[in-house]
């Protein structure tokens, strides 16, 4: 049941209540003028129809909730992401607010204010947009919300970023430099594989079939709480098979041969060196290609970007889009031809020139 009654001071009340005893529930909105205030009586009765529950909770207290009750379903590293864009940003702009009156005009000051302040990227501003919209949906699933206030703004558009990738003898050149290091393994697997950082110091030798020349990607290593975590990949897509180029199969059974050699292949200390590629920090890691890849003045010094240029080396020899993704472990096709994007314009020149052979129109 609900009423509009004009105020003493001349501004307007809608006010409605449903249920009786514990389950009731009160609603009021005070509005400048009676048409408003008829609107706000609408959207009330309609909210209380669909059982939406009052909520007297901040976004700020609402997003804290949120993530640690997400916690346990996402990997280490996204939730630390989230909590820095939670912590750092979206509760000292927005965290007072109530959960259930923040609308569609807070939300688009908050990516205005961000822009003009500076310092935050499109690409940034997309990922809190998307920390945000995720835990608002669970808001509006558990009708805290009626509806979702960021559908109503216009998302950022992240930049473009152009692709960087080792290029000429630039590969060569780094094996070369890494062979013989604690570096030549992790680099040769995410160069000549495709694997991930995570997947190369996450790889064991169980997951080997060197005898038939095959890798298992079965986990990925993070460090999580200052201990390593093993995690399985996200998707089928990620669970795969890879066939290794020799250079691999031969440079894992040489370190396979050391270590026998050492006598490290039974026992406790065989269990310590279980994995392929022991005892990095995946920041150390990256740190340390970092430092190499500067000194030779190659074209990136990133560690994923040896995934990217496998990517790009396959993808310019020809391979089909599909044998890409499968061995990236991309979950669709889309990714695949959306993140090397760059490369597939050789690729269709390649298809065109297979297809005028077969039929006589070129050499």
């Amino acid at each position: 049941m609900g009423t509009c009654r004009q105020l003493p001071d001349g501004r307007w009340r809608a006010f409605a209540t449903t249920g009786s005893g514990e389950a009731r529930q009160r609603r009021t909105v005070i509005c400048e003028t009676r048409r408003e205030a008829r609107g706000a009586l609408q959207a009330i009765e309609r909210e209380l129809e669909r059982g939406q529950r009052r909520s007297h909770a901040t976004l700020g207290g609402y997003l804290a909730a949120w993530i640690e009750e997400r916690e346990p379903q996402l990997a280490a590293q996204t939730v630390r992401g989230y909590r820095q864009i939670i912590v750092n940003h979206l509760t000292p702009a927005l965290g007072r607010l109530k959960l259930d009156r923040l609308t569609a005009d807070d939300l688009a000051a908050y990516f205005a204010a961000k822009r003009k302040a500076g310092g935050l990227s499109e690409t940034t501003l997309c990922q809190h947009r998307a920390v945000l919209h995720k835990a608002l949906v669970q808001a509006v699933k558990r009708r805290t919300l009626s509806w979702n206030p960021l559908d109503a703004i216009e998302a950022p558009k992240p930049e473009h970023r152009e692709m960087t990738v080792l290029t000429g003898d630039e590969p060569a050149r780094l094996l070369d430099a890494v062979s013989g290091t604690r570096l030549h393994l992790p680099v040769l697997l995410a160069l000549a594989c495709g694997l991930r950082r995570g997947e190369v110091l996450g790889l064991q030798w169980r997951d080997l079939d060197l005898d038939a020349g095959m890798l298992s990607v079965e986990r990925s290593l993070e460090w999580a709480s200052g201990k390593a975590h093993h995690k399985v990949p996200k998707t089928r897509a990620g669970r795969r098979q890879l066939m290794l180029p020799n250079i691999v199969s031969d440079a894992l059974r040489d370190r396979r041969h050391a270590l026998r050699k050492d006598g490290l292949e039974t026992g406790r200390r065989w269990r310590e060196q279980s994995h392929v590629c022991p005892g990095w920090h995946p920041d150390t890691l990256s740190t340390a290609y970092g430092d190499l890849a500067r000194r030779l003045a190659l074209s990136t010094a990133r560690f994923h970007d040896l995934r990217h240029t496998h990517a790009t080396m396959l993808a310019e020899a020809g391979a089909h889009p599909r044998a890409v993704q499968e061995r990236l472990g991309h979950s669709t096709i889309s990714v695949t031809l959306g993140t090397y994007s760059h490369v597939m314009p050789s690729m269709r020149d390649a298809a065109v020139e297979a297809i005028q052979k077969r039929l006589g129109g070129g050499s």
